[in-house]
């Protein structure tokens, strides 16, 4: 399984990162591989809720779940992208001393891809999505 982290501070409270992260409808504002969601539940999300969504991998588009596997509430986000590859992206929050800064973490694992190319691939692309994020929360 390959495996990337990012990381980037945001200049804003945790549980305000954490509203806005497990919200799959935002994801397309600031994960760039995600196009669209396009069905799933409304109302706050709970673990085990899915949506479908369109996105890009690789250069090409592809129908997937977007499936909300895990969460601690204002610290931590695990979506599970079943599709073909599968994805994990794991976010947490934490802040360091001052309530109005949180340091944001991205893990995307995906299964069947060697991290050097996964890197290769999506390292850029993850780095500018944690900027798109931290554009948008501030």
């Amino acid at each position: 399984m390959g495996e990337i982290v990012k990381q980037v501070a945001v200049e804003a409270p945790a549980q305000e990162v954490y509203q806005y992260v497990v919200d799959p409808r935002n994801a397309p504002q600031f994960i760039s591989s995600i196009n669209s969601i396009l069905s799933g539940p409304e109302g706050t999300p709970k673990k085990g809720d899915v949506w479908k969504a369109e996105a890009t991998f690789f250069g090409q588009r592809r129908l997937l779940n977007l499936r909300l596997d895990d969460l601690v509430v204002g610290r931590a986000v695990r979506f599970v992208l079943d599709g073909e590859p599968q994805a994990v992206l794991v976010l947490k929050l934490t802040h360091d001393g001052d309530p109005r800064r949180t340091t944001v973490s991205l893990t995307l694992d995906v299964s069947g891809v060697p991290s050097i190319l996964l890197n290769g691939l999506l390292g850029n692309l993850l780095s500018a999505d944690m900027v798109r994020l931290k554009s948008n929360l501030e």
